[in-house]
């Protein structure tokens, strides 16, 4: 027989703070409050002069930060866990602060603040057809803030690759971006050539990517939208 389990709250109440835990790791990174503890400032006095904040808005961010779960503390001194210290310290090379540019820019944050218009609508309500517009001034945003994020799963994407045997001589990345997963593969063959689709301000930033990786006069891009563009035949696809 099977218990009944009495109603609770819990996953509405949650869910309905849950901005508050968004806007206080945006307060953190923007602060550099994990980096500063990195470097040893540790107390709260040493935080607020370090990350130039008022030692009592510095007090009530970081113990919050405790709560969740992204610091510890002891004896009034706060230490990184080992999640942050990979995560959220500037010199990571694992640092993930950055995407929040991208997953917190003012216009995308907007456009969820005014879902409830856009679910009656059945489409975005942010202006000018929001992400969709021609030249999405966002997502040069994202194409410079998500590769820290997007580099693990190109990495994996191209070593599998490798791991098949076979031969790539040319790869189309559609909505190419930061452009990391068709330079990742280029990397590890040194014969393929990539072609990336996307607006035209989106791949300046792959091109300084592919500049950076030295691929040379193997990576050619295409303007445009992936849906009017001629995309040619006998790529490996990437998107």
């Amino acid at each position: 027989m099977t218990q009944a389990t009495s109603p609770s709250p819990i996953l509405f109440l949650e869910t309905a703070f849950a901005i508050q835990r968004t806007c206080s790791i945006r307060a953190a990174v923007d602060l550099g409050v994990f980096t500063a503890i990195k470097e040893g400032h540790n107390t709260t006095s040493a935080l607020a002069d370090r990350c130039k904040a008022s030692e009592r808005g510095i007090r009530m961010l970081v113990d919050y930060l405790v709560m969740l779960g992204f610091l510890t503390k002891s004896d009034n001194t706060y230490a990184l866990t080992q999640d942050s210290e990979v995560f959220l310290v500037k010199i990571s090379p694992a640092y993930l602060g950055a995407t929040l540019d991208f997953l917190l820019s003012p216009t995308l944050f907007d456009g969820f603040c005014n879902l409830t218009e856009a679910v009656r609508k059945g489409g975005t309500a942010m202006p000018e057809q929001g992400t969709i517009a021609e030249e999405f001034h966002e997502w040069v945003t994202f194409a410079r803030a998500m590769v820290p994020m997007m580099i693990g799963p190109a990495n994996w994407i191209a070593e599998h690759l490798v791991s098949t045997g076979g031969t790539i001589r040319k790869v189309l990345d559609v909505a190419a971006g930061h452009g990391i997963f068709g330079i990742e593969i280029a990397k590890r063959f040194p014969d393929a050539e990539v072609t990336a689709v996307d607006w035209p301000n989106v791949l300046t930033v792959a091109q300084e990517n592919a500049d950076a990786a030295s691929l040379g006069d193997r990576y050619k891009t295409i303007a445009g939208s992936a849906f009017d563009v001629d995309l040619g035949e006998g790529m490996t696809w990437s998107c």
